[in-house]
């Protein structure tokens, strides 16, 4: 590796020949992102690789690309090699940041004195000191690891808060190209980071703000599409790829299922144009098909997806996630019991979670074939699941708790279960797969009315199948909703309500009832009695499973409710309001004055 770089030469450089060597290597790492695109791994890394000792964008392209591969890997190597690369890329940013002397550290620097290469190392300086807090945090999940993270991640947003500040008040640039290329990156800093933090819980908000946090949605929607708008900008493609990954992944598992799907269609459609056999738009495409309810389009992405043959091979790993909800959607349990086992087979992320997916695809499975060989396997395999679990901070990840739990029922319950996998279709948000089409959601209600019939053949419901009763009830109306019978929604959500009471295990129905009550009322409008329920869902109930799932698709649900009502006052700007623009320079901004947000902290950087 060490023969392939360049030697470090330290010779001064004309101004002229400075922003002309930072053009060429900011195209560099352009064109390494398109390899990786276009699946040419080894030819992206070998080109980031080359002047990774010295060059800005080549040690923050290589720190990027080796920060996505820990994270799709999960390996201690390979985080151990991540956090190396972006601890060398940060001192690279940090030599060629402005140096300041004591005046300017009290009472700030004037912005026009910065060079193009100082204003670029600070952005630089402060996407790398984003990556290395989370990865701090990732490899080591203590509360002095949290507290080295959050210090880091702060020094990061706050770096971004003062490149925004150099945008709107620097008066004078060289190169029109590096201005261009700065903006793209303030935007889609500024923008993600906002976007993350306004869909947190209000509460820890609260907490986050009293640190130096905020997030606005809308500051970070309109940042996004700033930068996505310089097309020809380096992190265009990024600003794409976050945008894309945020409306059809996090939106899905997080939100209430929703996202600006129209945008990411028109990003998608945009790479696939530029990379048709792009294994990571091929999957975007596929992701994007599948929440349109065209399951049969989206394995047929997926599938070319798997066909083309590229060196990470975990990439092919968010294939086989997707293909077996595809599977699942379509009643083919055996298909999608393939799929995850495949992918349990080469992931490192939560055997936990992947072992009670497939032993509930393979009991859906024994159910409708009657294969009763399949018992013993199932049996094993929900044995093993508490074994797998992982820990965070000391904490079980509730999604793994919701495996553990239902492990434990299916014991209890004499190795028997009620529809488990539609029960993890609704915490994963798998309904939104079906795109409110009928023909997908009818044969889920078709088994949970088979499951209701199975409990009890009337309403006198046993005290012992209480629980069961109120969960096919919690899956019929979410059924319900997503198919807009709003209705009968509604009603299966209250019946569980009226009946909370007679819960003896599952103590988390009643309050995600209240919360699907509430969100229910939102889409009929009914914006008073959707406050009220929503308010209740997390206020009234405490201490039950996946709490905080119901946090974050509460905060989505009154942050549904703000959109709405400020529609109705005309408050928000028009639909069609001009990106360009977005960062105009400060009416008071003569001086150009910034302050570096270096004096936080900075008493302990030599142990964080």
């Amino acid at each position: 590796m060490a023969g392939e770089e360049n030697p470090v030469v330290d010779v001064p450089l004309s101004e002229e020949d400075s922003l002309t060597l930072l053009e060429a290597n900011i195209n560099e790492a352009s064109l390494a992102l398109d390899l990786f695109l276009d699946n040419r791994i080894s030819e992206c890394m070998n080109l980031l690789l080359k002047k990774s000792e010295f060059s800005l964008y080549h040690s923050l392209g290589l720190s990027a690309a080796r920060f996505m591969y820990c994270v799709l890997t999960f390996e201690r190597s390979d985080m151990d090699l991540a956090r190396d690369t972006i601890r060398k890329a940060i001192e690279i940013s940090n030599k060629k940041r402005r140096r300041i002397n004591l005046s300017e550290y009290f009472w700030g620097s004037d912005v026009n004195d910065y060079t193009e290469e100082e204003i670029h190392a600070e952005l630089c300086y402060a996407e790398n000191h984003i990556m290395y807090g989370f990865l701090t945090f990732a490899q080591d999940q203590s509360i002095f690891a949290l507290i080295k993270a959050a210090y880091r991640i702060k020094v990061g947003n706050d770096t971004y808060n003062a490149c925004q500040q150099i945008l709107q008040r620097k008066k004078e640039w060289k190169s029109v190209a590096l201005k261009k290329h700065f903006e793209g990156g303030v935007c889609t800093g500024v923008g993600t980071s906002n976007l993350i933090l306004s869909h947190l819980p209000s509460r820890l908000i609260k907490v986050l703000k009293w640190v130096g946090f905020s997030g606005d949605r809308h500051e970070a929607i309109r940042n996004l599409k700033a930068a996505a708008s310089i097309k020809d900008g380096l992190r265009y493609k990024i600003v794409a790829l976050i945008t894309i990954s945020f409306n059809l992944y996090m939106e899905q598992y997080y939100g209430l299922g929703k996202g600006d799907i129209q945008w990411s269609r028109e990003l998608i459609f945009d790479l696939h144009n530029q990379f048709p056999k792009g294994v990571l738009v091929l999957a975007f495409l596929g992701r994007l098909r599948q929440l349109s309810g065209d399951t049969d389009q989206a394995i047929e992405c997926f599938q070319e997806a798997l066909r083309v043959p590229i060196e990470w091979i975990q990439v092919h790993n968010i294939c086989f996630w997707e293909l077996t909800w595809c599977y699942a959607m379509k009643g083919m349990w055996k298909e999608a019991a393939d799929q995850i086992g495949i992918l349990r087979g080469q992931s490192n992320w939560s055997k936990c979670i992947q072992t009670h997916i497939y032993a509930s695809l393979l009991y859906m499975h024994m159910l409708e074939s009657g294969d009763t060989s399949l018992r013993e396997e199932i049996t094993h395999e929900m044995n093993e699941i508490p074994k797998l679990r992982r820990r965070i901070g000391g904490k079980t990840v509730p999604v793994e708790k919701l495996a553990i739990y239902t492990s434990a029922r299916y014991f209890r319950e004499n190795e028997t279960l009620h529809v488990p996998i539609y029960e993890v279709f609704y915490f994963y948000n798998i309904l939104s797969h079906t795109g409110g089409k009928a023909e997908r959601i009818d044969p889920i209600l078709a088994n949970l009315e088979k499951a209701k019939s199975a409990i009890t053949s009337n309403e006198d419901v046993p005290e012992d199948k209480m629980d069961n009763y109120c969960l096919v009830l919690l899956l019929k109306g979410a059924c319900l909703r997503y198919k807009k019978c709003y209705k009968q929604a509604a009603e299966c959500f209250a019946q569980i309500i009226q009946i909370q009471d007679k819960i003896k295990q599952d103590t988390y129905i009643p309050p995600h009832a209240a919360l699907e009550l509430g969100i229910t009322y939102v889409e009929m409008d009914k914006l008073s009695d959707a406050k009220e329920w929503l308010e209740k869902s997390r206020s009234e109930y405490k201490g039950f499973l996946i709490e905080a799932m119901l946090h974050l698709r509460t905060h989505a649900a009154f942050r549904e409710i703000n959109d709405r009502e400020a529609t109705r006052m005309n408050e928000e700007c028009p639909s069609n309001q001009d990106c360009e623009g977005l960062l105009v320079e400060s009416n008071n901004s003569s001086a150009g004055d910034i302050k570096r947000p270096s004096g936080f902290g900075s008493w302990i950087k030599s142990f964080v």
